[in-house]
């Protein structure tokens, strides 16, 4: 994981300084998951995305209300799954830069969040975002 925090850094001041919404998205390969901390592939491509967008908010000046963080499982494959190397590929995280338009507000959010959700959010323990090893990429 730690040798992945200087891709994250450059990629942190890029966007930081770039206008427009921006969709964390991440997936697994099609094994499913046995056991551990994460019930399916969907649960495991949501952590992955969430954990490299909680690296990306460390700068104080990333507007988080920019960003919408999505899970894929493994129906989004960028090869066949066929052996090690072509899985080791599809377990990934992807940043996709939405196109914006001359009525886009950058400082308005995406989607208007309950409350509830943002307090859920907020009170969830640093354990829940921690992914082993094997899970990051």
């Amino acid at each position: 994981h730690d040798r992945f925090l200087p891709v994250i850094d450059k990629i942190r001041e890029v966007l930081v300084n770039l206008p427009g919404r921006i969709s964390v998205e991440g997936h697994t390969d099609d094994i499913p998951t046995q056991g551990g901390r994460f019930r399916s592939n969907w649960a495991l491509s949501s952590a992955r995305a969430a954990a490299f967008a909680q690296e990306l908010f460390i700068a104080p000046e990333m507007g988080q209300h920019r960003f919408q963080v999505v899970g894929h499982g493994d129906v989004r494959p960028l090869v066949e799954n066929t052996n090690a190397e072509s899985r080791a590929r599809n377990r990934r995280v992807e940043i996709i830069i939405l196109q914006t338009t001359d009525g886009d507000d950058d400082d308005k959010p995406l989607i208007e969040t309950p409350e509830k959700a943002i307090d859920d959010a907020l009170n969830a323990r640093p354990e829940d975002f921690e992914l082993d090893n094997n899970e990051i990429f």
